[in-house]
């Protein structure tokens, strides 16, 4: 038995009120889903960097910067909306995801290549 404060708690109670908050189940998912649109963004940035620069190993996996960029981006909104409290990853995959489309975008229409 515990006392805090002038009330005498158990032992679940005492460590329910020390320890932070759980996480759901879901949130976990979030953090998966946020990871693949990572993944995926970095797909679409060497996908477009491989087809300017003719990088025939990469350019056969990733033809164009927008369909995985894209996917990234949805996962990453997805990842975010059942993120709930805990979203600083989720956070950096959308803003990541956004930042690499628009990249790899850039740099395929610089280099004159397709980007769907």
């Amino acid at each position: 038995m515990y006392e805090v404060d002038g009330v005498v708690l158990s032992e679940s109670a005492y460590a329910n009120r020390v320890l932070p908050p759980r996480e759901h189940p879901f949130e976990a998912g979030s953090m998966l889903i946020a990871s693949a649109a990572i993944v995926f963004s970095i797909a679409a940035v060497l996908g477009a960097a491989a087809s300017a620069f003719n990088i025939t190993q990469l350019t056969s996996l990733v033809a164009s910067p927008f369909k995985p960029g894209f996917l990234a981006i949805f996962l990453a909104i997805i990842g975010l909306a059942t993120a709930g409290d805990r979203g600083r990853v989720q956070r950096f995959a959308m803003a990541f995801a956004a930042s690499c489309w628009l990249v790899g975008g850039a740099i395929a229409v610089l280099a004159d290549k397709p980007i769907f």
